[in-house]
């Protein structure tokens, strides 16, 4: 399959992997800042910085930039990238991890989920299935395989987890793995990657692992927690995608706190 003139890319969108990810500004798409970095490490700054409590995700965007660091924590998000989305924000969770490592399984529970579509300017679904499976030799196409989603257990196990997604812009399903590449007390990332090429009719949209995606979850102190969204291009650059991986960002993190896709104003309009 050959890939999509640019113009129809422009169009396209990211499944679960964007799930992600410096400005304040619950308008604004984001600015080119320091080079990204996750929370890999306790006590470590994130880049962006987590926003205030009350406040919008803080949100960075980088253009053919490489993303260094811890090699476990990153997982295959360290190395180069053409486009990187990232968000980060504070908020109240008077449960465990382990409640926020359930959330972070339950890929079935994202089918509907609301994003802020900046070319039909509303929101529309992101997801329209979803489904753990149980690996990647089934015929996850035809919805073979299907299994429960994964416990907060199995996610912290560190074990390769497989998902299949519909996106509402391409066209069948989707095959993800998902990893935990740091597992503590209080902190949990989590590594996304497409490993099935994403279509549109029969135009390739992204060849596999070309859509890469990090979750952080830590504690901060007491009820408050960090949470930490990256989102990574691989191949061809995508001008102007860079809203629409902010708002697929913005979508999961809503998902992750309990609160609806069009709960608030979209972050980049």
């Amino acid at each position: 399959m050959g890939r999509l003139p640019r113009v129809l890319l422009l169009a396209a969108t990211l499944a679960f992997a964007t799930l992600a990810f410096a400005t304040h500004s619950e308008g604004a798409a984001g600015v080119e800042a320091a080079a990204p970095r996750p929370p890999c490490g306790a006590g470590a700054l994130p880049v962006p910085a987590y926003a205030g409590e009350d406040a919008p995700p803080s949100v960075a965007v980088w253009h053919d930039v490489e993303l260094a660091g811890d090699a476990a924590c990153l997982g295959r998000l360290r190395g180069e990238a053409q486009l990187m989305v990232a968000i980060a924000s504070r908020f109240r969770h008077d449960g465990s991890l382990d409640e926020l490592a359930a959330r972070l399984g339950a890929v079935s529970r994202t089918a509907g989920l609301l994003y802020w579509s900046t070319g039909e300017q509303k929101w529309r679904h992101l997801i329209t299935r979803s489904a753990a499976v149980t690996g990647p030799d089934v015929d996850w196409r035809t919805g073979a395989g299907q299994r429960p989603d994964f416990s907060a257990a199995e996610l912290r196990s560190g074990a390769t987890l497989w998902f299949v997604q519909n996106d509402s812009r391409s066209t069948g399903a989707n095959l993800y793995s998902a990893r935990a590449t740091l597992s503590e007390p209080d902190r949990l990332a989590v590594e996304v990657v497409n490993e099935s090429a994403i279509t549109f009719v029969v135009m390739t949209l992204f060849e596999a692992q070309e859509l890469l995606a990090l979750h952080v979850v830590e504690r901060l102190d007491g009820d408050l927690w960090g949470y930490y969204g990256l989102a990574a291009v691989r191949g061809e650059p995508l001008e102007g995608y860079e809203k629409s991986l902010v708002n697929r960002a913005a979508a999961f993190h809503r998902f992750l706190l309990g609160k609806a896709g069009d709960a608030g104003p979209p972050l980049a309009p």
